[in-house]
Order: structure tokens, then sequence, then C-alpha cells
């Protein structure tokens, strides 16, 4: 991987791992999907980072690239999930312009951590997330 691939995926990452912190800090407190609180799915979130974090740390080469990008897809489709929630249940416009720009930004990086497994020869994946699906886009 080159340099510029790395620091756009990092500066991704970065930016997507803030914006799910800060709409999962914003969304009020309704239950959840599975009838667990906002709160309950951020906590599970974080958890989750924590473990997969510790799954990659004593891995290298391939054997890492694949699990990370597996774990980051993973991740971003949680971005994409809670951003979908701004457009009916957000009050503030700013929130729900930041829900689309999330939805845009993840879906990209998905498709393009999609490309590289294919690429790479990881796995084929069909696509996480819809695009039809989002707010409009």
């Amino acid at each position: 991987m080159n340099k510029q691939t790395i620091i756009a995926v990092v500066i991704g990452l970065v930016i997507g791992g803030f914006t799910t912190l800060g709409v999962s800090a914003v969304v009020d407190k309704k239950d959840g999907p599975k009838g667990e609180s906002q709160t309950s799915q951020t906590a599970s979130t974080a958890g989750h980072n924590a473990e997969a974090a510790g799954k990659l740390k004593d891995l290298k080469g391939d054997e890492f690239d694949k699990a990370f990008i597996e774990e980051m897809i993973k991740h971003h489709q949680g971005a994409i999930d809670m951003a979908k929630l701004v457009e009916s249940n957000a009050k503030h416009d700013e929130l729900k312009k930041l829900g689309s720009e999330i939805l845009t930004a993840q879906s990209k990086e998905i498709d393009m951590m999609q490309t590289w497994q294919s690429d790479w020869g990881y796995k084929n994946v069909p696509k996480s997330h819809s695009d039809t699906d989002l707010m409009g886009h």
C-alpha cells in the first residue's frame, strides 16, 4: 500500500470515528432496533472497536490488512446505520447535513475497501450498504 493510500485511509478512519461518536452522542435515547437504548448501542460499539483493535494488534501483513478491512467495513456500516436515523429523527439542520455527509463518505470508503478486498484476493464481498437507501442520494 502506498503512503498516500495509507494516509487517506487513516484520515477517513479518524473522521469516521469522530462522526460516529458525535452522532451517537446527540441522538435521542429512544430504543434502538433491538430494543436497546442508544447509550447501550454506543457502549456496544465502543466495546466492539476495542475488541477489534485487540484482535489486530498481533497481526502483520496480509492477515492484518484482511482483518483491518473487515473490521472497518463493520465500523463504517454502523456509522451509516446511525446516520440514516438523522434525517427523520434529528431536529437541527446541521445534524441532518452531517448525517448526509457521513452517508456519502462512509459509503464511498466501504466501496473502496471492498474493491481492495477483491483486488487483493481476500474475498469478493457484495456491497454492505445501499446507495439507493441513502437519504435521497
